[in-house]
């Protein structure tokens, strides 16, 4: 039997026990509770060593691209105090990254800057550039705000991307030909073959544009009158994209949108080796060039009749374009450039393309034949790419050994034959 002192001390252990275990939980239950609750409880607060690393601007939230980077960016809204990055020095200087407040505000971003990211020079637009819209527009361009519903291929590009746009629309060739009595023989086997093809008229509209601004959609009202109900005010949503273009093809393309043509996007390459403007896609050949209209007058009476142009097929619309010859095959650096370098591997005539005489100007494009007959590559040439005085070595290099191991060319277009001559209609 246990003596009665003994029981009273284990009785007075286990609720001493009890009463720390109660005070613990519920302590921590407190503390828990305040922690949830957002109260700021310095004791937890243990800031980490800073000392010898240098404080790093970053951003608190999302920053559109064209923004003026503003106070409201860079601060944390609940404290109202910045918030910062610490980086060693030699990585913050490896970095490029800003570290004074007075070389960030007042800048205008040329891209989306998620929250949580320090600055460099690379993120902001030139000093000076306004903010918005317009701060995305390559100097000498226009933006033209379009429905993005007629441009076709769009809405899968993002901002900042290289672009052309194309127009077709059809041509009923029959109804062309009902308006004269046409051509007799051989001609007019050739005109009523036309005329039973399905014929379309392609042009390019925009070299090189680029997207401005993404698809967006915006509500705007339209308004209806009735007898019984009265005016009644409904809205419509209408989804726009911005392009930026050159000033001499913005009357094109809003030509082309009047008649309600198809126009179509085609992106461009976005890889750093992309030639970029000087690569240029040429527009298809008109099916009304394909036909000649010839008007005589005959007994007083007046006819018009049709006869098919040339005999080698369509003729490409060059009305005050300029014919910029193009290259046909690959041209390694260090060859001499040869006559058949410049024809066209289906036709085996020469490949040219019809530019406006601005662009040729603002490209730098070399136009004359003789000036690239001869000349030494001094880069790789890609097919269907225009040429400039920067693709060749200078004129001394032609003497190098590798420029003396071939042969001289004879002069474009002179002593040329074509490696097949098609057939012309007996």
């Amino acid at each position: 039997m246990r003596p009665k002192g003994s029981r009273r001390s284990t009785s007075s252990l286990k609720t001493v026990a009890l009463v720390l275990t109660a005070l613990l939980i519920g302590g921590a239950a407190t503390v828990g509770g305040l922690w949830a609750a957002g109260v700021d409880l310095p004791f937890l607060n243990r800031e980490p060593d800073t000392r010898g690393l240098m404080k790093v601007p970053i951003t608190t939230r999302k920053i559109p691209a064209f923004t003026n980077v503003t106070r409201d960016y860079l601060l944390i809204p609940e404290k109202g105090t910045p918030k910062y990055l610490y980086l060693p020095p030699e990585m913050a200087k490896h970095l490029e990254v800003l570290t004074d407040f007075r070389q960030i505000l007042g800048r205008v971003v040329d891209h989306e800057k998620p929250p949580g990211y320090p600055f460099t020079e690379k993120d902001f637009l030139p000093k000076g550039t306004r903010s918005g819209m317009v701060a995305g527009i390559p100097p000498g361009k226009r933006a033209m705000t379009v429905e993005a519903t007629k441009l076709q291929g769009i809405h899968a590009l993002r901002v900042g991307d290289r672009l052309d746009l194309l127009s077709s629309q059809s041509i009923d060739m029959q109804k062309v030909f009902t308006h004269g009595k046409g051509a007799s023989g051989a001609s007019a086997l050739q005109v009523g073959f036309l005329a039973q093809q399905k014929q379309a008229a392609v042009r390019v509209l925009v070299q090189n544009g680029m997207l401005i601004a993404p698809v967006t959609t915006r509500v705007v009202p339209i308004v209806s009158n009735s007898l019984t109900q009265g005016t009644i005010t409904r809205t419509k949503p209408i989804q726009e994209v911005v392009i930026a273009v050159d000033p001499e093809e913005i009357a094109p393309l809003a030509e082309a949108l009047a008649i309600e043509a198809f126009v179509t996007c085609v992106a461009r390459s976005g890889l750093p080796d992309d030639p970029g403007p000087a690569s240029v896609t040429p527009s298809g050949p008109s099916p009304a060039d394909q036909v000649a209209v010839v008007e005589r007058i005959v007994g007083g009476v007046r006819e018009v009749m049709f006869a098919p142009k040339g005999g080698s097929g369509p003729m490409m619309d060059n009305r005050g374009m300029v014919a910029v010859p193009l290259c046909g095959k690959p041209i390694v650096a260090g060859t001499k450039i040869k006559p058949e370098h410049l024809l066209d591997p289906a036709t085996h005539r020469p490949y040219t393309v019809h530019i406006r005489p601005g662009d040729v100007r603002r490209l730098g494009l070399v136009t004359d034949a003789t000036r690239i007959v001869g000349r030494v590559a001094s880069r790789r040439k890609d097919p269907d790419t225009a040429f400039k005085e920067e693709d060749f070595l200078p004129e001394d290099a032609a003497s190098s050994p590798m420029a003396a191991a071939t042969p001289p060319a004879p002069a474009f277009g002179a002593g040329v034959t074509p490696l097949h001559t098609p057939r012309r209609a007996q």
